[in-house]
């Protein structure tokens, strides 16, 4: 085996598999000259920095070619008969009858199952493009799918052993096709498939799949072809209960001539209907049928199985009615909620709505005016938003949806991207709820003018949150600090669940690098794996011909930047920096966990982002950042205010570059067995790094000077807090000079600017905390965090430090910044591992003037318990150790403790025990 191979023993994937094509162009861009050329800024570097690792670059590619000629079968980053591929045979992917589906159509799709007895199980698989809600006998039993690459769908399990019964069932199915791309969803083709295995109670088995058994109706009550919310939102929805076939997916329904057999997709049941070759007269994709490569790149998709549990759902009551107005319009309704022109309404504070029990409300219609009833939930929250209306036929209104919302502002809280759903009673008691899932605060019905009497009842929403194996808790006395950790808890739950997203109220985009952050207290807090490997998976797949990663995915957005781009209509583009973190974020989930496995599709994809980055390197050694080095990728690091011109990003890029090849491509690359090529990245990351020094480390000021090389133009120097914070935190300071950097960050004078947004909070407060100013860290957590609005208002972590000052607006109250209970973890317990799977940790507690702390770490080798009390000077730490794992405590240098000592403030904690140790100076 060459030294440049993986290690594939027992292994059925190898790189041979995963290296044959990029996530969005065919094998053959993959593998071609051009990919594999240097470009002519690295032509001009000198060729003993250069050839070593272009060479092993070669090979690993050439691998690729070899796959090629041998018409190796290849999905990708998955081998198509790879034991986790799916195939759903006998079942037959369905949809409507037709030559065309216009965006938002909705399809029910029907089954009846008769059983002589309940069954003893029923477990399969079921998936519906874009989404689907699945319900038994009028149950609902799950929605889905999460999002995903279309060409590697997770197809959901289902298990119906409970929701079947004796007799007549019917198993129905919601099916919306989005017909446009939306942040979960890149894009995709129309279609369901299901497959069912009953075991009866007398051990016989029976296959129920989607086939000519079932019935499908073209919903009018969801009129196909509404448009789309926003730039972010495929589903504007619009709903009218009289045309809806009430009773369909329970038993004793009748069906009409409405119901038809459906249409079968000539979509082989073991890949996703993206695959299907027919022509897609709406998007004008034929599938890659008509390519001489077509067959091959079709046998690359494949269906997977889910790899996540399904998501938890609760039903939360919203809290009393909190304000009501009548609504007087002076522009037509549908014209306001369509184009939302100014002066549009006049509203007045009302007596309209008369309380006639617990959550229920009698409202008089206004023939000349429309009423609207604003709720609160008790925090915010993802979930369906729903209600309760029993009103005379044809009565309509507006759910709407606001983030945060100030009592006396704003009437109508359409102020959040048009976050609306319409619905349109039947006579009598109708149940409405959002189709799609929303984050939201604040929910409003806006019931249009009309006569007679409509009661409002049980306003709330189904909340939906990930199955964490344990419930992350952060726990201390200081009533400000606890709020703070509830909320980074609270936001976490909002914004980790079957990807890791910025926000769920605007952009649902799935991120690399600071939004993913949030995994560490997954790892730690939660105890939870399979939902970051996942992530993993999920994002490499948006890896590119060139080689970077698109750096939302799954999701329309950057494809849909790309032509917004050519038009020269935004400056937006594929953001490289979380491509460089993501390499970090695959070898640190090694290092929690030791376990390889999830990293194998990534890995390849890792690989060609260095090729990529390595032939944008310029003479002096760095990655440039200017625009027009890259062409669509761009590079941001963070908001505009740190950094006061393009050029001073070139610093913290570059540091990330070196992180990236240093601390995880060369020792990613080991673990696979690739040591010469790990030797030349290492080298490159050393080179890296040294020139980043060069160029920009001060020896005067001790610290990296984000405008060093221009700083007399600027008139001054200034530095960033994500350059101070990734310098200390990832040992670039030369001779591991951190002080000044700390004291930089410490202090804040006004050359230091401070990123706007919340999630790069992490990098100074490790650098904090590594410099022994966790200090800093507890007082920014009172009198910043604990200050914030959202906070005390949503529950939540905001975008960013002053953004939930603003109510009614389009600002995210929600945003993935859960690094205050992370850090709990890592810098204030201090609980880090220092080898892969907790093998060996240490415990460096700094609780500053915390009076106490407590969490419990969950490991391979079981939890680690963590409770520190008292005051500094006669501090009491309680540690409860896993039995398998080498503990270590780092306290100050003057501590005596009876501990076996292992350097000066170092000692070995024995395993499996628990232990009460006195601190005098920690």
């Amino acid at each position: 085996m060459k030294d440049w191979q993986i290690n594939t023993k027992n292994d059925p994937i190898n790189r041979r598999d995963f290296l044959t094509a990029s996530g969005l162009t065919a094998i053959s861009a993959a593998i071609s000259a051009t990919a594999l050329a240097p470009s002519v800024a690295t032509a001009q570097t000198s060729s003993a920095e250069g050839d070593g690792l272009e060479s092993e670059l070669k090979k690993v590619l050439q691998i690729a070619k070899d796959a090629q000629a041998a018409a190796l079968p290849v999905a990708g980053a998955a081998v198509v008969t790879s034991e986790g591929a799916l195939d759903l045979s006998p079942a037959k992917w369905l949809w409507y009858p037709g030559d065309r589906t216009v965006p938002n159509t909705f399809v029910l799709f029907r089954r009846v199952l008769k059983l002589t007895a309940k069954p003893r199980k029923a477990t399969g698989w079921v998936i519906g493009e874009s989404r689907y809600q699945l319900e038994v006998n009028g149950k609902r039993i799950q929605w889905g799918p999460s999002p995903s690459d279309p060409r590697w769908p997770e197809v959901d399990h289902m298990d119906l052993t409970e929701a079947l019964t004796s007799g007549e069932n019917v198993i129905g199915s919601t099916v919306l096709y989005f017909g446009q791309g939306d942040s979960s969803s890149p894009m995709s083709r129309a279609g369901f498939i299901f497959k069912l295995e009953i075991e009866h109670a007398d051990g016989s088995l029976e296959t129920v799949v989607s086939d000519n058994s079932w019935r499908c109706h073209l919903s009018q009550a969801w009129k196909p072809g509404h448009h789309r919310m926003f730039f972010m939102r495929a589903l504007q929805e619009d709903f009218d209960g009289r045309l809806h076939p009430h009773g369909w997916n329970d038993k004793g329904f009748v069906e009409n001539e409405d119901w038809i057999e459906p249409f079968f997709p000539p979509c082989p049941a073991n890949q996703p209907i993206f695959a299907d070759p027919t022509r897609d007269v709406m998007n004008f994709i034929n599938g890659p049928r008509k390519f001489s490569y077509g067959a091959e790149v079709r046998s690359k998709w494949e269906l997977r199985p889910r790899s996540i549990p399904l998501m938890r759902e609760t039903w939360v009551s919203a809290a009393p009615l909190v304000e009501q107005h009548r609504i007087k319009w002076n522009r037509p309704i549908a014209e306001y909620f369509t184009m939302r022109p100014p002066n549009a309404y006049a509203a007045e504070v009302a007596q309209a709505v008369q309380s006639v029990g617990e959550r229920v409300w009698r409202v008089e219609l206004d023939p000349e005016r429309g009423t609207t009833l604003t709720f609160a939930l008790p925090e915010q929250s993802v979930g369906w938003p729903g209600i309760t209306i029993e009103a005379p036929a044809g009565t309509t209104l507006e759910m709407m949806t606001q983030e945060g919302h100030k009592v006396g502002g704003p009437v109508l809280l359409n102020t959040h991207f048009h976050k609306w759903a319409r619905f349109t009673c039947r006579e009598g008691v109708n149940h409405f709820q959002w189709f799609d899932f929303d984050s939201l605060r604040w929910m409003q019905v806006h019931l249009h003018p009309g006569r007679g009497t409509v009661i409002v009842s049980n306003p709330g929403t189904l909340k939906r949150e990930y199955p964490w194996p344990h419930e992350p808790r952060v726990i201390t006395s200081d009533a400000v600090v606890q709020r703070v950790f509830d909320a980074a808890t609270n936001t976490m739950r909002n914004e980790a669940q079957e990807t890791f997203v910025s926000c769920m109220g605007r952009e649902r985009d799935q991120y690399a690098g600071g939004v993913a952050q949030h995994r560490h207290a997954i790892h730690t807090l939660a105890g939870e794996n399979r939902q970051i490997a996942r992530y993993l998976r999920s994002f490499s797949q948006g890896s590119t011909g060139e080689g970077y990663f698109m750096d939302n995915w799954p999701s329309q957005d950057r494809l849909a930047r790309l032509g917004q781009r050519v038009l020269e209509a935004t400056h937006c583009g594929s953001i490289l920096d979380p491509g460089l973190r993501f390499a970090n974020d695959c070898w640190e989930y090694y290092l929690y966990t030791g376990d390889l496995a999830p990293l194998r599709e990534p890995y390849p994809r890792l690989l060609r982002q260095v090729n990529y980055l390595r032939g944008k390197m310029t003479p002096d050694g760095l990655l440039p950042v200017d625009q027009e080095n890259y062409g669509f990728p761009i590079v941001y690091v963070g908001f505009s205010k740190s950094y006061p011109n393009q050029r001073d990003r070139q610093c913290p890029f570059n540091l990330y570059y070196a992180s990236m090849l240093s601390r995880a491509m060369a020792p990613m690359c080991r673990a696979f067995g690739d040591t010469k090529l790990a030797a030349e990245i290492e080298g490159l990351g050393a080179r890296v790094l040294n020139a980043t020094i060069a160029r920009f480390w001060s020896k005067e000021h001790g610290a990296f000077v984000d405008n060093l090389p221009w700083w007399q133009e600027d008139g001054g120097i200034h530095f960033s807090s994500i350059t101070l914070g990734v310098s200390v935190e990832n040992d670039h300071c030369p001779g591991g000079a951190i002080e000044r950097s700390v004291e930089l960050l410490a202090t804040k004078p006004k050359n230091v600017g401070i990123d706007q947004a919340t999630e790069p909070v992490a990098w100074w407060w490790w650098a904090l905390a590594k410099g022994g100013r966790a200090d800093i860290v507890v007082k920014e957590l009172r009198e910043v965090f604990g200050t914030m609005p959202s906070v005390l208002q949503n529950n939540t972590i905001p975008e960013t430090f002053k953004g939930s000052n603003r109510t009614d607006t389009e600002t995210a109250w929600s945003w993935a910044t859960c690094a205050p209970i992370y850090i709990a973890v890592m810098s204030l317990a201090g609980i880090r591992l220092l080898e892969p799977a907790f093998k060996r940790y240490e415990i460096r507690p700094q609780l500053a003037d915390l009076p106490d702390l407590a969490l419990t770490v969950h490991t391979p080798h079981g939890p680690i318990g963590f409770s520190g009390k008292g005051p500094l000077g006669a501090r009491m730490i309680t540690l409860t150790l896993p039995p398998t794992a080498v503990g270590e405590l780092v306290v100050h240098p003057d501590e005596q403790l009876t501990l076996k000592p292992l350097g000066k403030g170092r000692f070995a904690l024995p395993a499996g025990q628990t232990l009460n140790i006195e601190l005098k100076y920690t």
